[in-house]
C-alpha cells in the first residue's frame, strides 16, 4: 500500500465563526454599496459574495462523493476490555483537495488509543491515508465500533458537514466468564427463595439393588415380596438423584442507542456465559432458549459447545425479537415434562431478580415473575 506524508490541519471552530461574520459583514457592505452606488462593480461584488455558500455546497457534495472510507473486517470478535488494533483508510478519488476531513469516533461504548478524533486532515487528489488505533470495548454485545461520523469544511472554511461512515464496523464483544450466576443457579438456594420444598439427598430415588434394613431406614425403602421370600427385611439401595433436565429461557429487552441498554445487556450477558459455565462444570446439559421465529435453541452439554455457544451469544442476542414469541405460551407447552427444570433469564430484572425458577412438577401457583 502507498503512504503519503500527512498534513495536520487545525481548524478551531472559533476561527471559522469570525470567517462566518468576515462574511456576513461583505455581504451587507456589498448591498450597500449597490443601494448607495450601482454599477457594474458594486453588482459584480455582490454576486460574488452570494455565490460563495453555493460554491461551498458544491464543493461539500464533491468531496462526499469523493472520499472513500475503509475500516478493518465488517465484523470482529473479541471479548470486554481487550485492546485491539484496527485500520482506518481514508482515501481521496477526485481531482480536487479535500481542504479539511475530520473523523468522530464512538465513544461511550468503546475507548480508543493511539488516535485523535480533534485533528483534521487534508488529502491531495489521490492521496490515501493509513491509521491503526488500538480500540477498547468497554461493554459486552454486538454494536457499532470505531469511526462513526466525518466532519468535512469547505474550500473556504465556512461551513461544514457531518456525515455518517457508510461501512460502519460492527463488534461481537464477549463478557468475562465469571462465576456471577453460581449462587443464583444452586438448587438449594433457587428452593428456599422460592419456598420450595427442600430436596434432601438421603430421599434419593431407589434403585433396583438391596440390601438388609438398618436401623433408621426408611419403610417406604422396604421391597416387602422380596423380604417375604428371603425371610429378612430388605430395603432398596438408593441411586443418587439426578438433576433435572435444564432449560433457560432467555427474555432480551429491546435495545435502543442508550448507554444503560448496553450496560444492562453486559451484565445480561454475563449471566448467561457463567450460567452456562455453572452447569458445565456441573457435567449438566442445559438448553438455551431465545425469542426468534418463535423460540430457537442452543444446545450446551461439553466444553466444546460451550466455546461454540460462548462466541456466538452476543450476536444471537443481538438478532433475538423480544417479541416474536409468547414465552407464557411456551411456558405452558411444558408444563406435562415433570423432569424439566426451566429457569428464567429476564434481562429487563436483570439487577433485582435475574433468574426465576419454574418447574413442572411444582404448582403454577408457586410461580412468581
Amino acid at each position: 500500500m502507498r503512504h503519503f506524508r500527512r498534513r495536520l490541519i487545525r481548524q478551531p471552530s472559533d476561527r471559522r465563526h469570525r470567517r462566518i461574520l468576515v462574511y456576513g459583514l461583505l455581504l451587507v457592505l456589498s448591498v450597500v454599496w449597490i443601494s448607495l452606488q450601482g454599477g457594474l462593480l458594486p453588482y459584480l461584488s455582490f454576486y460574488t459574495v452570494l455565490m460563495v455558500p453555493v460554491g461551498s455546497g458544491i464543493y461539500l457534495f464533491y468531496v462526499c462523493k469523493a472520499l472513500r472510507f475503509y475500516q478493518g473486517p465488517s465484523v470482529h470478535l473479541t471479548t470486554r476490555g481487550e485492546g485491539f488494533s484496527f485500520p482506518i483508510i481514508l482515501e481521496n478519488t477526485g481531482p480536487l483537495p479535500i481542504v479539511s476531513l475530520r473523523l468522530v469516533m464512538e465513544k461511550e461504548r468503546c475507548r480508543t488509543s493511539r488516535f485523535d478524533d480533534s485533528q483534521s486532515w487534508s488529502l491531495n487528489p489521490g492521496q490515501r491515508l493509513e491509521f491503526t488505533p488500538d480500540l477498547f470495548c468497554l461493554y459486552a454485545g454486538a454494536y457499532s465500533v470505531g469511526a462513526k461520523n466525518f466532519v468535512i469544511l469547505d474550500c473556504f472554511g465556512l461551513f461544514s458537514y457531518t456525515g455518517r461512515i457508510p461501512t460502519p464496523w460492527r463488534a461481537v464483544v464477549r463478557p468475562p466468564i465469571t462465576n456471577l450466576a453460581d449462587v443464583f443457579l444452586d438448587m438449594e438456594h433457587i428452593r428456599s427463595t422460592m419456598e420450595l420444598p427442600r430436596i434432601d439427598p438421603a430421599e434419593s430415588t431407589p434403585g433396583p439393588e438391596f440390601r438388609e434394613y438398618q436401623k433408621g431406614d426408611s419403610l417406604r425403602r422396604v421391597h416387602w415380596k422380596n423380604s417375604a421370600r428371603s425371610g429378612r427385611l430388605l430395603v432398596r439401595k438408593p441411586e443418587p438423584r439426578q438433576m433435572e433436565r435444564v432449560c433457560l429461557l432467555l427474555l432480551p429487552a429491546p435495545m435502543t442507542e442508550q448507554l444503560e441498554d448496553a450496560k444492562r445487556r453486559d451484565l445480561y450477558l454475563e449471566l448467561i456465559v457463567s450460567a452456562a459455565d455453572y452447569f458445565c462444570r456441573q457435567n449438566q446439559s442445559v438448553m438455551f432458549y431465545y425469542p426468534r421465529n418463535g423460540f430457537q435453541e442452543m444446545v450446551v452439554d461439553s466444553y466444546e459447545n460451550f466455546q461454540d455457544f460462548y462466541e456466538r451469544i452476543a450476536d444471537v442476542l443481538s438478532e433475538a425479537d423480544p417479541d416474536s414469541g409468547d414465552w407464557e405460551s411456551w411456558l405452558a407447552a411444558q408444563v406435562n415434562d415433570e423432569d424439566c427444570m426451566i429457569l428464567l433469564l429476564n434481562e429487563h430484572f436483570v439487577e433485582k431478580q435475574p433468574i426465576t425458577l419454574y418447574t413442572a412438577s411444582e404448582s403454577t401457583q408457586r410461580f412468581r415473575r
